[in-house]
């Protein structure tokens, strides 16, 4: 898959939610072209993109068979596409070898971006949501973006991840569905 053509699925799930001024700044700072990882999942160009599609997959699956509820319809979609927008800007590209050959191929890695301007993880996808014009966010969807790395998060955010959950329990599908995607499938 490339870029235009996950341009065009972000587009397709997320209109009218989304505005092409959103979408544009998410192609210009690089979400449709980043890596997911640098070692655990998603170490390729559009992993970002590919792994954030398939969560939003997962979760709206997990909403249909246990059937949460959300404080709007696109609560999953929401979710699912924009909880790793930390992600931007986090890897830099290394090209370690050129292939010259008629396919001109790299061979490169990823390696983790020092110099960031905002450090955390679900904060800094909420903030990169406002940041870049995205939409509103509800408050469960908020939440769920917040507290997705589930316990992994660290041990400090235990008591406010367990009085989260208990106020918003899609929380618990959301880290389920990035856990799968990651874990089982490898994106």
């Amino acid at each position: 898959m490339n870029r235009e053509e996950r341009i065009r699925i972000f587009r397709e799930n997320m209109q009218p939610i989304c505005s092409d001024e959103f979408v544009d700044r998410l192609r210009i700072e690089g979400y449709f072209d980043a890596p997911a990882g640098m070692k655990h999942h998603g170490a390729y160009e559009g992993a970002l993109f590919d792994h954030s599609m398939f969560v939003a997959a997962e979760l709206q699956d997990q909403t249909n068979k246990h059937k949460l509820t959300w404080m709007r319809p696109e609560g999953p979609m929401i979710v699912g596409f924009l909880h790793d927008l930390c992600k931007i800007k986090q890897y830099r590209k290394v090209v370690d070898r050129i292939v010259l050959s008629p396919l001109h191929e790299e061979e490169y890695r990823y390696e983790w971006e020092k110099n960031q301007d905002l450090p955390g993880h679900g904060e800094t996808s909420i903030l990169r949501i406002m940041e870049y014009g995205g939409p509103q966010l509800m408050a469960d969807e908020l939440f769920c973006i917040r507290y997705h790395m589930g316990a992994y998060a660290g041990e400090k955010e235990w008591t406010a991840l367990d009085i989260a959950i208990r106020k918003y329990p899609n929380i618990l599908y959301t880290h389920m569905a990035d856990m799968i995607v990651a874990k089982l499938r490898g994106i």
